[in-house]
């Protein structure tokens, strides 16, 4: 029996487990996966970013500022629309003062 207790503890030693095996390739297929491709790749640094984390100083003033001034911004864009009235008022006069196309024109 001392030759099989030898045997089970050479093996044990010495032979790797098919879990350990397949646990190595698996290991080294996913290290092969995970190096980034592009390392040597010289436009990667010079890509631009597109989006920027806006900073929170903990300053309630300064949001409050920023929403006043937004809020002033729409104020006097929309202010620079035409209302309902005088869409009404320009189309009437484009109707009015439109003339028919001739028979040979032709509209695009």
């Amino acid at each position: 029996m001392p030759l099989i207790a030898a045997l089970k503890s050479y093996v044990a030693e010495h032979v790797p487990s098919t879990k350990t095996v397949r646990v190595r390739e698996f290991d080294g297929i996913l290290n092969e996966y995970d190096e980034p491709k592009h390392q040597n790749d010289a436009t990667i640094p010079h890509i631009p970013r597109f989006y920027f984390k806006k900073k929170y100083s903990g300053n309630e003033l300064g949001s409050l500022v920023l929403r006043e001034a937004k809020n002033r911004f729409l104020r006097r864009k929309s202010k620079d629309l035409l209302d309902n009235e005088e869409l009404e008022k320009l189309y009437y006069l484009l109707k009015e003062n439109a003339t028919a196309p001739e028979a040979h024109e032709r509209i695009n």
